[in-house]
């Protein structure tokens, strides 16, 4: 099988070199026997992230980076993936919130059913999180099943997997450039008949106590509750 993950980054220089050099090592592990590739996706970073992670290439071959040039995780994920070739694709967050062993699950998901994400509400997932993170997820989980037809249980864990035949057909129907990008991505999946393998993860806030994230948390639930109502309304213009 041949495996593209991407990793989103912004301003990522304090955490990023450690956990590139950790990840290929996993994917060493995990993956062997199959050819794979981790390319590093940097929106716009002002930082030192781009030439860390072109240091980090010159050692690891199966390393890239693409410098998309402005702000987007979905954006920065959506051109990736097209730049790539690959029988799976994948995102994962630069922080490794999610543990590495739970990859080839991921994968293994979506190389069977198309699509697959991994889900801090599953039964067997163990997540360490702050409260509010919890109840704001928990809230814009609630919502989107009640706006959008998603019967993925987790919209927001940055730990997906597409097959390479989905890829092409709902790709071009994502358009969100931020966050928002994970539902839209589940959401056009189920529309195509896709229904995401929910995958039990290990999940850790905060595995690096020097990264600060820059999402902003509240203005970002708000954002992604207005968009659901504008996918809501685009699904049903273009309901079969």
């Amino acid at each position: 099988m041949n495996i593209a993950v991407v990793i989103p980054t912004y301003n990522e220089e304090l955490v990023i070199e450690k956990n590139l050099r950790s990840s290929v090592v996993a994917f060493d592990r995990l993956f062997a026997g199959h050819e794979w590739v981790i390319l590093v996706a940097d929106n716009g970073s002002v930082d030192g992230t781009a030439g860390i992670v072109e240091s980090v290439a010159s050692d690891c071959p199966r390393v890239g980076l693409f410098e998309v040039g402005r702000k987007g995780k979905g954006l920065a994920i959506r051109e990736a993936w097209r730049l790539l070739d690959a029988d799976v694709y994948a995102f994962m967050d630069a922080d490794l919130a999610t543990d590495l062993d739970d990859l080839p699950a991921l994968i293994n998901g979506a190389a069977r059913a198309g699509i697959a994400a991994g889900s801090r509400f599953h039964k067997n997932s163990v997540v360490g999180r702050s409260l509010i993170r919890s109840i704001v997820s928990h809230g814009y989980r609630l919502a989107a099943r009640a706006l959008v037809p998603i019967a993925a249980q987790d919209l927001q864990c940055g730990f997906k997997a597409v097959r390479n035949d989905v890829a092409e057909r709902i790709l071009p129907l994502v358009t969100h450039d931020g966050f928002f990008f994970d539902t839209e991505l589940l959401a056009y999946a189920e529309r195509g008949g896709f229904v995401a393998v929910d995958v039990p993860v290990r999940w850790e806030e905060g595995r690096d106590a020097r990264r600060k994230t820059s999402v902003k948390l509240l203005s970002t639930a708000w954002d992604n509750f207005r968009h659901l109502l504008a996918l809501r309304a685009a699904l049903r213009r273009t309901a079969p």
